[in-house]
């Protein structure tokens, strides 16, 4: 896993814009592709994260796990 880990690494990093002059010319637009394809997934995901908590569905996720909390607060009561 993490010899898997390293590898996407290494190939992430050979995509940066600075190592353009080292790269085979065969590679250089895969490459650069993956590198820039990264950076948009990790960007877009900022984002949805961000807006995530604008929605309405995290009030109601908010008021279920008080509603959970409560109910199992309730059930060690019992017991």
């Amino acid at each position: 896993m993490w010899r898997g880990i390293v590898a996407i690494g290494l190939i992430y990093g050979s995509g940066h814009p600075s190592l353009s002059t080292v790269r085979p010319t065969f590679l250089d637009r895969p490459l650069q592709g993956f590198y820039n394809d990264v950076n948009s997934v990790a960007r877009d995901g900022k984002v949805a994260l961000t807006r995530l908590e604008d929605l309405p569905v995290s009030s109601y996720f908010d008021r279920f796990s008080t509603y959970v909390v409560s109910e199992m607060r309730a059930g060690v009561e019992k017991h």
